[in-house]
């Protein structure tokens, strides 16, 4: 029995150096698809924050405009620079892009709001963007309407048109948003495009 089982002993042999590296590649292999796998899933979901965050604050700032214009009880006019005269008769080019857009909400308090790149522009100034490109701000009374510190408004204006001057006026806005980061990586470079357009209603001339 025992020379029997010393027998089996020595018949037995380890793993060869082959087997070991066809292991080592494989583990190495199932390793690297793993880690591909969660970097790209945390990435997806980066870009999904991002995405979610730029889309809560632009849907903030066209329903808060919208409401307020199609409620509001007055039109004070559009203009481009703070020096300018306010114009309430958009009856004219509808290609024109203003900066600023002054109402009177329902219940008669006056509102302006600026939106753009006019630089003599009251507060706020937007926070710069550390990769050096333009920001603007959007606010309301001078009172920013996007969350400026992941926020940046790399473009907006305001449009007004009529079909003749006796008509409401319908006002627009139309912006960029992006998030602000020093990341060259891909899923946080997020931009969205949004615009709307809102007949003042009860307002008649």
């Amino acid at each position: 029995m025992l020379k029997k089982l010393m027998k089996i002993m020595k018949e037995q042999t380890g793993f060869t150096l082959v087997e070991l590296l066809i292991t080592i590649a494989l583990i190495s292999v199932i390793l690297t698809v793993t880690v591909t796998i969660i970097i790209a899933a945390l990435r997806t979901a980066t870009k999904t924050d991002i995405t979610t965050l730029i889309r809560q604050n632009g849907n903030y700032v066209t329903e808060q405009v919208s409401d307020t214009l199609r409620y509001a009880s007055e039109f004070d006019g559009v203009k481009v620079h703070a020096s300018d005269s306010w114009t309430t008769d958009c009856s004219g080019s509808s290609s024109l892009q203003y900066n600023y857009l002054s109402i009177k909400t329902q219940t008669g308090a006056p509102l302006v709001y600026y939106c753009g790149s006019d630089v003599t522009a009251p507060t706020p100034t937007p926070t710069p963007d550390p990769n050096g490109y333009n920001t603007y701000p959007i606010a309301s009374n001078g009172a920013q309407l996007i969350d400026d510190s992941n926020i940046i408004v790399n473009s907006c204006y305001f449009t007004c048109t009529q079909t003749s001057s006796v008509d409401s006026p319908v006002v627009g806005i139309n912006f960029t948003l992006s998030h602000r980061t020093a990341s060259s990586f891909a899923e946080n470079q997020v931009s969205q495009t949004f615009n709307s357009n809102t007949v003042m209603r009860n307002v008649h001339y």
